[in-house]
């Protein structure tokens, strides 16, 4: 990001060498002020990629300017505007290089990891003849998290060497594109599943058999692009739940990943409403824990499965949602309402647009609280087939009852309908929203056990949440659209 200042304003520019994002923002800029100025009101605004400076007015003072990354990342520098006749000031920081070019988007969403290499043990191994003031167990003490540090990196470097390599990806990593129709009215099972009978339940059986073939577009040895060639296009019905895309893929490590495909997506965005966007899937290499014990046996570096579009405001929006950033929360509800008002355009957008707005409104938000709580509802009966769209209805009414005037009690038999309806309608497009579904089912089973019920509806409730646990427990932490890591089993 650059930042440039004079007499009543200051330029904003997010800079980048290797992409830009046109007209849709990428970031958003938080602009507050310091010291006697504390008390002025915060400024939020989006911010394209390598557009030219944008100006904002603002009253002589120190600021801090922060650029919130879909990442998590956030970026932050100090400025002062100065009054008439004082000089200009230039302040500006880089961002983070992606490994390529055609993995600089997934790098900002935070797709890719920054990963280990042999160079930087070798700096840490420097640090552990540290000299000073420090005292002697404080000494101790970082001496010990330094040699952590080198033993992380060390045997990282060594297990993502083991895991990757150029010709493993070309020869060694193929996948498919399935298309699956889910039934709302199959019985809810009595018992646990084997993996692969639970994976049939939640997303339906294939229709066209091994399916049609992903071609892996762009890769290196521990990054790789795949999309389908020529897919035939089923539209609108891959949106809204009535067909269903999963991509079936092996990694190099023989291990299995069935993700969501959100082909037939279309964007939101006010620059280029209802134009279609390519979906791809990215595989890299990640690694999950740190501090890892020297006896441990399984690797620390694995391959990820990233679902992605190439819609950039879909995907930034995605990227804060996932990570939870509050300080871009004011931008992120008026895209949020944006994309839940459009929900006849792309209604698992719309989805995403419910999440947020559920996740982050103020409680006195107002007027406009009425509004998209009522778009919500509408999502959930306009798509009958969209799991998001019933969970972030289920969550709603626990959240705010049925929008009716005066005090109204939660009817637990009304949640439980609706919690219910999104199980049937089988696995959630964004796996943001596998986690509310389980609280609620938690907290039906758990009302249920203290009131004592019984019934056909009660035992439902019961056996949704057993399927609700075991697909959590396959679900790939760190997508936007829900992934499954069956291992070595085939799905």
């Amino acid at each position: 990001m650059k930042i440039s200042t004079e007499p009543g304003r200051i330029f904003l520019q997010l800079v980048s060498d290797s992409w830009g994002t046109g007209n849709e923002a990428a970031a958003v800029a938080e602009i507050t002020a310091r010291g006697t100025s504390a008390s002025k009101p915060k400024i939020t605004m989006p911010i394209v990629v390598n557009n030219p400076p944008l100006a904002v007015p603002l009253d002589p003072g120190d600021y801090t300017v922060r650029m919130c990354l879909p990442s998590g990342d956030v970026l932050a520098e100090s400025v002062t505007v100065g009054g008439e006749g004082e000089n200009e000031e230039h302040v500006g920081f880089d961002l983070a290089r992606s490994p390529h070019e055609w993995l600089s988007s997934d790098t900002a969403f935070g797709a890719v990891q920054r990963l280990p290499n042999a160079a930087r043990a070798k700096a840490l191994e420097a640090w552990r003849g540290i000299e000073g003031s420090i005292t002697s167990i404080e000494k101790t003490n970082l001496a010990g998290r330094v040699t952590q540090a080198i033993s992380d990196y060390s045997s990282g470097f060594a297990s993502l060497e083991r895991v990757s390599g150029r010709e493993r990806v070309s020869s060694s990593m193929s996948g498919w594109c399935r298309y699956s129709k889910v039934d709302p009215k199959r019985p809810l099972p009595e018992g646990r599943l084997p993996t692969k009978e639970l994976v049939r339940w939640w997303t339906g059986a294939p229709s066209n058999g091994q399916g049609v073939p992903l071609e892996i577009t762009n890769h290196d040895d521990r990054n790789a692009k795949l999309s389908v060639p020529g897919v035939v296009d089923m539209g609108f019905d891959l949106i809204v739940g009535r067909r269903r895309a999963f991509a079936a893929v092996i990694d190099p490590t023989k291990r299995w990943h069935y993700a969501v495909f959100p082909a037939g997506w279309v964007r939101t965005s006010r620059n280029s409403p209802g134009t279609p966007a390519q979906a791809d899937l990215l595989m890299t290499v990640v690694i999950e824990s740190v501090m890892r014990a020297s006896e441990e046996a399984e690797e620390a570096a694995r391959w990820r499965c990233s679902p992605a579009v190439s819609d950039v405001e879909a995907m930034t929006y995605l990227g804060f949602l996932y990570s939870g950033q509050a300080s871009a929360a004011e931008a992120m509800l008026d895209q949020a309402a944006e994309i839940l008002f459009e929900k006849t355009l792309n209604p698992v957008a719309a989805a995403a647009g419910a999440f947020g707005l559920l996740a982050f409104t103020p409680p006195e938000s107002g007027s406009r609280r009425a509004s998209w709580q009522q778009w919500i509802r509408n999502l959930c009966t306009m798509f009958p087939q969209l799991p998001d769209g019933a969970i972030a209805r289920a969550q709603l009414y626990l959240r705010f009852g049925e929008g009716k005037p005066g005090i109204e009690e939660l009817d637990v038999e009304i949640l439980r309908g609706y919690v219910l309806d999104a199980v049937r309608r089988g696995l959630p497009y964004l796996s943001y929203a596998i986690r509310p579904l389980s609280e609620m089912l938690l907290l039906l089973v758990s009302d249920d056990q203290e009131h004592k019920r019984k019934g056909p509806q009660v035992e439902d409730t019961r056996r949704a949440r057993r399927l609700v646990q075991q697909l959590e427990r396959l679900v790939a932490p760190g997508a936007f659209f829900t992934v499954l890591e069956t291992g070595e089993i085939a799905p």
